[in-house]
């Protein structure tokens, strides 16, 4: 007989409720499963009486569920779960360790089936780094931000996988022989235990390991200090404009502006690695050459090297319906983003971006190749199938190294906007 004890926290979720149902389908695929419940406020009666009953029907020999103070004194909610298919009442034997026990039930689930876990929990990649092959890792311990920028693909209502989850991927991206390891999210300084799992990555082997970040609670140096002591080299730092309207409009967060700043310049106090991330959009476009000139002061003042990485919105997902209002073309981002990089030659900013995937294609700089100082021939491998070369990059001279646009871009604006390097 399977025996299996279902707790549901304060917090359930959408995902945690199917991780729940999960469990339930699972138990009750052997033959006389009992199944106990325990749940810890009033406000998951209702999803503990759909358990309750999807339990019944499913054939469960056992179907208990563990007493607690607001369940003796809810006749209503004590008469549904009888209804639905309860058979015996238990006392509660876990007080206030529910939301512990949740967490490690769930992670003994997904080591069962890791086929579930979010598809993009963990990224891997190889590629040619100053003719030595570097193998790296993206993991992303948390969904949830406490921005909200329509051009992010990540799907932020999922529940975050488990803390152990987290930090049995890494070991095993170690013992695989992986490098670089990035902690991306979500926002990841909202997972409590960052300092750690940085510190186990180096432990553990990996040569460096980046954190990409809004700033936002890094605005408290001491939380940098925590991230700096446990091994962090790179933060990849998102700032958006140098206008605080424009940036705030784009997080959808009040203030966040000062905040970010604040982090960077406690990060800039670091022996870290900086890279300032500005995803180029509508909104922000305009600002561009500010933002590059706010860098370029920053960097000539605290006299050390900075990098910016130049991305270009792509809302999709959720967001998707927002492609045609935040996406620029690429003639509306050839003046600013020239203007930008003029600047940028001039001062200790060095910039990248045409050489990623979420960067911009290389005709964005116009009729100014002198601008793409760097670039070379992309793998095969690095080509994505979400992009694409139409007829008139046929003819292009730096064609090889062109990710292209994407095709959600051919789709909305044609491929118009495209104008080939032509042989000098």
């Amino acid at each position: 007989m399977t025996s299996q004890r279902i707790i549901l926290p304060a917090s359930t979720t959408a995902e945690s409720f199917r991780h729940a149902e999960n469990v339930i389908k699972e138990a009750c695929r052997n033959p006389g499963a009992s199944l106990r419940f325990a749940c810890a406020t009033p406000e998951q009666a209702g999803a503990l009486v759909r358990l309750v009953r999807l339990a019944h029907s499913l054939g469960a020999a056992s179907i208990e569920v563990e007493r607690s103070d607001w369940l003796e004194n809810t006749a209503k909610v004590t008469r549904a779960l009888e209804l639905a298919g309860l058979t015996d009442w238990l006392p509660s034997d876990t007080p206030n360790t529910t939301a512990a026990d949740l967490e490690a039930e769930r992670a003994a689930w997904f080591r069962r089936h890791p086929e579930l876990l979010p598809q993009d929990f963990v990224q891997t990649a190889s590629r040619l780094s100053k003719n030595e092959q570097v193998r790296e890792a993206i993991i992303r311990p948390v969904y949830r931000c406490n921005e909200k920028c329509h051009f992010c693909w990540i799907y932020q209502e999922q529940d975050d996988p488990p803390a152990a989850t987290s930090a049995e991927a890494v070991a095993r991206l170690a013992r695989q022989g992986f490098d670089l390891l990035t902690i991306s999210g979500g926002e990841p300084t909202l997972f409590h235990g960052l300092p750690e799992l940085i510190r186990q990555a180096k432990t553990e082997g990996f040569r460096w390991v980046t954190l990409q970040t809004n700033g936002l609670l890094l605005a408290q140096a001491t939380r940098v200090k925590a991230l700096v002591e446990a091994g962090l080299d790179e933060v990849f730092l998102a700032l958006h404009a140098a206008d605080p309207a424009i940036h705030d409009t784009i997080t959808q967060h009040p203030g966040a502006h000062a905040k970010t700043l604040q982090a960077f310049d406690h990060l800039l106090d670091a022996p870290l690695k900086v890279c300032i991330n500005v995803v180029l959009c509508r909104p922000n476009l305009a600002d561009l050459p500010a933002l590059a000139q706010l860098l370029a002061e920053r960097a000539e003042r605290i006299g050390r090297d900075l990098t910016l990485n130049l991305a270009v919105a792509a809302p999709m997902g959720r967001y998707a319906e927002h492609y045609a209002a935040y996406t620029p073309r690429l003639t509306e981002l050839q003046v600013p983003l020239t203007e930008a990089l003029d600047i940028l030659r001039k001062s200790r900013v060095r910039y990248d971006g045409f050489s990623s995937a979420c960067g911009a294609p290389l005709c964005a700089v116009g009729n100014r190749p002198d601008l793409l100082a760097g670039i070379a021939p992309l793998p095969d491998s690095e080509r994505g199938a979400e992009f694409v070369q139409p007829a008139a990059c046929e003819s292009c001279r730096l064609r090889a190294a062109c990710h292209g646009v994407r095709r959600v871009y051919i789709e909305v604006f044609g491929p118009d906007d495209l104008q080939p390097f032509r042989e000098s």
